[in-house]
């Protein structure tokens, strides 16, 4: 139980932290505080370790706010910011697929590698 405890509480920093910088500097019209939400709950209701799941929440930051990479990774670590960077549309040129699918081939592929 302590680990799921741990889990929960970094779940829900990431999420304090998106929508702190969503609210500060965010340029997207659309919800993508309840879109990252929905794509960590995803990955996580499907057994994806936390920093899948962390890292499926803040997703979006970099290119919706002036959130950095340095940011994130004082913030939740090194892999987690891997992760986030590799789902990153303003950094890479990617393939088609949904935010969930890029998570999942990111989780998987080893580092350095572009989903």
């Amino acid at each position: 139980m302590p680990d799921d405890q741990n889990l929960d509480r970094r779940i829900e920093s990431a999420i304090v932290f998106l929508v702190f910088q969503m609210q500060r500097t965010g340029r997207n019209s659309k919800p993508v505080v309840l879109h990252s939400i929905r794509v960590a709950l995803y990955l996580h209701d499907r057994g994806y370790g936390g920093d899948v799941v962390v890292a499926a929440a803040l997703h979006d930051l970099l290119e919706d706010s002036d959130t950095t990479l340095a940011q994130i990774e004082r913030e939740f670590g090194a892999e987690v910011a891997r992760l986030v960077e590799a789902n990153t549309s303003t950094s890479i040129s990617r393939t088609t697929g949904s935010a969930t699918e890029r998570c999942s081939c990111a989780a998987r592929a080893p580092a350095g590698t572009r989903c």
